[in-house]
């Protein structure tokens, strides 16, 4: 899932499709944001599911995708459906999917501050500054701080 701990679901779904492309990847997840969904699809996933989704449902999604289709809930399919009725503009623009609190620690991480001290600034946890950190890394699509500092250089968001 997103908060497993050193690798998150996306990444997990991205590994396994590039490695093993025969591999359909149904993602069972509590997690129904819509850049959760489609983070998840791009990355590789052939269908996606809410973990409040009934058994038989989960049944279906599971003969869909050994049958060699894909399998997305009525969430999902409402997000993906949203997506392609956007303009095209809001498609590419990553950044304009991070929630506030997100954007503010993507402000602080290009400040140069660690994960503790967005935690002190912010008054939460480590664990949920992490998380956060977490999220806008993925979101954007970089693997570390030097990438959000160049994504930020790069979109004009440095303060």
């Amino acid at each position: 899932d997103i908060s497993m701990p050193k690798l998150n679901g996306i990444e997990v779904v991205r590994r396994l499709s590039q490695e093993l492309e025969s591999l359909r990847i149904l993602v069972l997840t509590m997690h129904s944001e819509e850049e959760y969904v489609l983070h998840v699809v791009r990355a590789g996933a052939a269908g996606f599911l809410l973990k409040d989704s009934a058994s038989n449902e989960l049944l279906a999604a599971v003969r869909a995708l050994a049958a060699g289709r894909g399998y997305f809930g009525s969430h999902a399919g409402k997000v993906l459906a949203q997506q392609v009725q956007q303009p095209r503009g809001t498609l590419e623009d990553p950044y304009r999917g991070l929630t506030p609190r997100e954007r503010e620690v993507f402000h602080l991480i290009v400040e140069g501050m660690t994960t503790k001290e967005i935690a002190k600034r912010l008054e939460i946890s480590s664990k949920t500054a992490e998380n956060h950190r977490s999220r806008v890394l993925d979101k954007l699509d970089v693997r570390n701080t030097a990438e959000v500092i160049r994504y930020a250089v790069r979109h004009g968001l440095m303060d």
